[in-house]
């Protein structure tokens, strides 16, 4: 550990909740050891170590070598963040947490250097050591960029460099952007605005892939990576990322490292991260403007201005102009047609608002709930508008005759009201994969109508070791399983654990929704999905006993229409909301009419297919306890 008190740091990481605190030990840790990260980094500083987790979490990092080893190199603390912690609101949560350490320090925070991490950064080694020749610039502020990558792809590669004496992740700058530049992640892959061939509007950077080796960025949010605070008189009014630099840092004194030889890391993501926002065809320079007129503050539009160069080779200057240039081209114009539309405040941001209301009745939930339980979150769901269309067409799976999806979510409760015409709710357990607005509607559902009142959440069940022995101790007679297409791959490992929960003759039924129901079967062939998967499910200790589906033709033209609607409301909201005005009169009568005259509730194998059911029981092994 320094003795040299020039420089007092303080590294803050939030990480809770087990499957996160376990990707983050099994690589994200290892890299933070290389010698050119921590240990070069409290070699020249006075360096603490704070990790923002909650009390249960702590015996896990304490049992771990690789967390001893950080405890060598420097001191470590915890912080404990239960009260901040809400569903689905990690920014708002993170940012609350930095800024309880923070304000902790009392005038101490003017005199040091915060360092922000978070736990799904894949660290090159000698990024802490170039952070610290920033530092000793004399910067209150530090940004930094990144790409995603993903995760399952390059994992591999990761645990082989990993030194199995010492425990640590030693890849150099240029040797990690080269092998990370095969495992770019679609979302990536999205914001490369010169392959025109996929774009995301959710954007909040862009990327010039010059060849393999090299790729550079341009950010408008930007990862505030160092601060050291001159103001203790600073507000807290939107996520760290929009508001820390610029009410900390009000002078402006902040560097951006441009370079991946002085600073890299890469963002870990499973594949199917956020991959819903990307769409077919290039960016309209006309839309991409709209969507970020929508959150862009005035430091996150100059941010935008700024290249980062991302290599695997030297780089030369003819390399950047060449990069600059492509840039200029694309967002050049984009930064033109931003002027025209008002900046939004860091103080108050209009996302913060929604999060922050969210957050607190997130929050009034969670106070009498267990962390593996599974609840109804969709807080941000009950708006005026929202109220007004349930009204209206009624709340899923229960919806009025004269919506398009009535059939489709009829046939459904009917079938699974048939597996559970046997069962009570006691003697039924419902699972879920993840929080899904679709899931959540049925979770209100099996409560309202069935009274079942055991829901989990399957992730966090897996590290709730009391729940699960709970559940074994008193097995069900049918466990419902709530699986997204993404999730499949994840089922066997579920199963495994299931069976323990169920009775001897129990059975588990699985229920997969079709996410993409606008889009027919030429474009996204679910069931052929299915099939290409089914073997997760088919090479486990059950017996298949059936796979049904439901189909409705009524439900992909319905989709089909209103997901047009969208699309030209994004263009031009005035007319997109004209033609509902204008239509869904008519379209509700149509529904309603085709409802009542061919709204059969029995299952066909033919038609559009919304969704499949799998039902399937322990199998009987001769010799087993099952044949006692």
């Amino acid at each position: 550990m320094s003795q040299d008190n020039q420089y007092a740091v303080r590294v803050l990481l939030g990480v809770w909740g087990g499957k996160f605190i376990e990707e983050f030990l099994q690589l994200s840790l290892p890299s933070l050891l290389a010698p050119g990260n921590m240990p070069a980094l409290a070699t020249n500083a006075n360096t603490h170590f704070v990790v923002l987790t909650r009390a249960i979490d702590v015996p896990v990092f304490e049992s771990n070598n690789r967390f001893q080893q950080l405890k060598e190199i420097c001191d470590v603390e915890f912080v404990l963040m239960e009260d901040l912690i809400s569903f689905n609101n990690y920014s708002t949560t993170l940012t609350l947490a930095y800024d309880r350490v923070i304000r902790g320090m009392g005038e101490q925070m003017l005199n040091t250097h915060f360092v922000f991490l978070t736990s799904d950064y894949i660290m090159a080694d000698g990024s802490m050591e170039g952070l610290l020749r920033y530092i000793k610039k004399g910067y209150s502020g530090i940004c930094a960029g990144n790409y995603q990558v993903v995760a399952e792809d390059i994992k591999p590669y990761l645990l082989s460099q990993i030194n199995p004496e010492t425990g640590v992740l030693q890849i150099k700058p240029r040797e990690l952007v080269g092998q990370s530049m095969r495992y770019l992640h679609p979302v990536a892959m999205a914001s490369v605005f010169e392959q025109k061939a996929t774009h995301n509007y959710g954007a909040n950077r862009f990327f010039v892939r010059l060849d393999s080796q090299v790729l550079a960025g341009r950010f408008f949010l930007l990862h505030m990576l160092c601060i050291k605070p001159e103001t203790m008189d600073y507000r807290v009014g939107a996520s760290c990322d929009y508001s820390f630099i610029p009410e900390m840092c009000p002078s402006g004194n902040v560097g951006i490292i441009q370079d991946s030889d002085d600073y890299l890391v890469i963002e870990a993501q499973p594949k199917q991260h956020e991959t819903i926002l990307i769409k077919w065809g290039q960016y309209e320079p006309r839309e991409l403007v709209k969507a970020l007129e929508t959150w862009t503050t005035e430091q996150q539009r100059d941010n935008a201005r700024h290249s980062i160069y991302f290599h695997a080779r030297s780089i030369t200057e003819n390399d950047k102009q060449t990069i600059n240039k492509s840039f200029d081209r694309f967002i050049n114009p984009i930064l033109e047609n931003l002027r025209g539309y008002k900046v939004k405040p860091f103080y108050n941001h209009p996302y913060w608002v929604g999060a922050m209301s969210a957050f607190k009745r997130h929050r009034t939930i969670l106070n009498s709930a267990e962390e593996c339980d599974y609840f109804d979150a969709r807080v941000n769901d009950v708006t005026i508008w929202k109220s007004f269309f349930y009204r209206l067409y009624g709340v899923p799976p229960n919806l009025f005759r004269w919506h398009h999806r009535w059939r489709e979510y009829r046939l459904i409760r009917e079938f699974i009201k048939n597996k559970l015409a046997a069962d009570n709710g006691e003697n039924t357990a419902v699972f879920y994969m993840s929080y899904f607005n679709l899931f959540m509607y049925y979770c209100g559902w099996f409560k309202s109508a069935w009274g079942i009142t055991h829901h989990y959440h399957l992730k966090s069940l897996k590290y709730s070791p009391s729940t699960l022995q709970e559940l074994k101790d008193h097995p069900f007679d049918l466990c419902i399983l709530m699986v997204r297409m993404e999730e499949i791959i994840y089922v066997k490992e579920t199963l495994a654990l299931m069976e323990k929960m169920l009775k001897k003759d129990g059975k588990i039924l699985i229920f997969l929704p079709n996410e993409k129901n606008n889009y027919p079967k030429i474009l996204y062939d679910f069931q052929g999905t299915f099939s290409h998967n089914i073997n997760e499910i088919i090479n486990t200790d059950y017996e298949l006993i059936s796979i049904d589906s439901v189909n409705d033709n009524l439900t992909l033209l319905g989709g089909m229409v209103i997901q047009k609607v969208y699309n030209i409301i994004e263009i031009n909201k005035p007319i997109g909301y004209l033609l509902y005005a204008l239509f869904g009169l008519p379209a509700a009568l149509f529904c309603f009419v085709r409802n009542c005259l061919f709204g059969s509730l029995t299952l066909k194998k033919r038609g559009h297919c919304t969704g499949i059911f799998v039902t399937l029981k322990p199998e009987k092994v001769i010799g087993s306890e099952h044949e006692e």
